[in-house]
């Protein structure tokens, strides 16, 4: 049984097919992420991968049609910025936005959230980047806690907080959420 989310599927087919047609392929994101890696393989492992708008683009590939595609959990204004440095070096580039609608929206929520609150915690594992991604986003707004399970929450998180956020990765179990959440509401009353 193929359990590949239909988001990243969807990069291996673009990958897959530009790679085919004599594209040099760039992903946007971690090379040592799991998906990243995937994504590389449908392109002989051949792919350019950044994940600095500050890398330099290679001169080798200013001279060769490119294709573009993201981590499905790459932050969208990140994405922009990397594909405006590769467009401004390369001649002719194909842009396929494959940031994952979903996280996206999470992104957005809990930037909004975090700008509200006094404390945000974020629930999810240290190794997920979306997880990684939503921390960084809250972490710009206002203080942030990032834990894995409830046991890590600590009475010294919420002193002096009148509002409280919380947001979670895609791949946080729902379990996992409401017992921070309980935790929480038992360690503030």
């Amino acid at each position: 049984i193929d359990l590949t989310c239909p988001f990243v599927a969807k990069i291996h087919k673009i990958v897959s097919k530009h790679h085919k047609e004599g594209y040099q392929i760039i992903i946007v994101g971690d090379k040592n992420h799991p998906e990243v890696i995937g994504i590389n393989g449908w392109c002989d492992n051949k792919a350019a991968i950044i994940n600095d708008v500050k890398s330099e683009i290679d001169g080798n590939l200013a001279s060769k049609d490119i294709c573009i595609v993201a981590q499905t959990t790459i932050n969208r204004d990140f994405f922009g910025e990397i594909v405006q440095n590769v467009k401004k070096t390369c001649k002719s580039t194909l842009v396929f936005d494959t940031i994952c609608s979903a996280t996206m929206r999470r992104q957005q929520e809990a930037e909004s959230l975090a700008a509200k609150v006094d404390r945000m915690i974020v629930v999810g594992g240290r190794h997920s980047s979306n997880t990684g991604k939503l921390f960084d986003i809250c972490s710009r707004h206002c203080p942030t806690v990032w834990v894995e399970t409830a046991a890590e929450l600590r009475a010294e998180d919420f002193a002096g907080v009148d509002t409280l956020g919380i947001t979670a990765g895609a791949s946080t179990p729902a379990r996992i959420i409401k017992e921070v959440q309980k935790t929480m509401s038992d360690i503030l009353t």
